[in-house]
Order: structure tokens, then sequence, then C-alpha cells
């Protein structure tokens, strides 16, 4: 149930749809950084009860989440991709930017460019759908057998 309606067009502010499903994303694959890309959201959801249908309108693909690692350079490279107003739009969760222009993961370390980091996203733009690049570089990718949308649900009491 939804104390209040979840927008698809407020950006990635804590009640938008973008962080609630990046963040369903993120506990289903159980890694800490997650992504989804803004145009597979097709509808708001209200407050009140979410019916499956409402789901299905929201988010109407079968979007399968993959979790892979990055090298730091293509997660920094992405999430400069990930400035608000950017098109196409981007919702991520466990980064934080910084004053200086870097990002720190959600324990508060710098994203270092040699590194590795293990991320969630989903089929279409591992492929490098809407020019998200640098998810097709990524390694150890595998495929997590859930859709974003059965990640959304499993947020929502029924």
């Amino acid at each position: 149930m939804l104390s209040d309606p979840l927008l698809r067009s407020e950006g990635q502010g804590s009640r938008s749809l973008g962080s609630v499903i990046v963040q369903a994303v993120s506990r289903a694959a159980n890694v800490p950084i997650a992504f989804y890309h803004a145009d597979g959201i097709r509808n708001d959801l209200p407050a009140g009860q979410v019916s499956f249908r409402q789901l299905y309108q929201a988010l109407p693909f079968e979007h399968e989440i993959y979790t892979g690692e990055l090298l730091g350079n293509d997660l920094m490279s992405l999430l400069a991709q990930c400035r608000p107003g950017a098109v196409p739009a981007m919702c991520v969760t466990g980064v934080i930017p910084s004053a200086e222009g870097t990002w720190s993961n959600s324990e508060g370390r710098p994203i270092v460019a040699e590194s590795w980091y293990r991320v969630a996203y989903n089929d279409f733009v591992a492929q490098g759908g809407d020019h998200f690049t640098q998810f097709s570089r990524a390694r150890r990718v595998r495929p997590e057998g859930i859709t974003v949308r059965e990640a959304l649900k499993k947020s929502f009491s029924y």
C-alpha cells in the first residue's frame, strides 16, 4: 500500500517511482549499486493499494535484472550521463555525488577508476540500449532470474 503516489516525472527524489524501482532492483539482486532507464517507466502509481494492472501500466516491459561488474572508469562515465535533466534519463541508487564532481559508494568510499564494482541493471541497457554502452563492457554478467516488475511488486504489500 502506498501512502503517497509514486511519480515517474519526479526525477531521482526519494519518493519518485524511479528511486523506488532502483532500490527494489538493488535488493532483488543483492548488490549495492543499481540502475534503471527512466524511459522504461510508462505511468505513475497512485496512492493506495497497487493493482497488478497499475504495476503493468507503469512497467509494461519484461525487463530482466542482470548483475555484472563495471570498471570504475565506465561507472563514472555512466554516472556523468545520469545527471539531472539528462536525456535519456537513468535512475540510480548506491552512489553519492560529491561537491568536487566525484562519486562515492553508499559507504562513503570514492569510486576508483581502476576498480571493479558490482552493479544491477536490466537486459535492455545490458545490450547498450538508450546509448548506455558502458553496460555492454561489464564482466561476469549474469541474469538474476527476476524481472524489474517482479522486484518492484515485492516492495508492496498485497
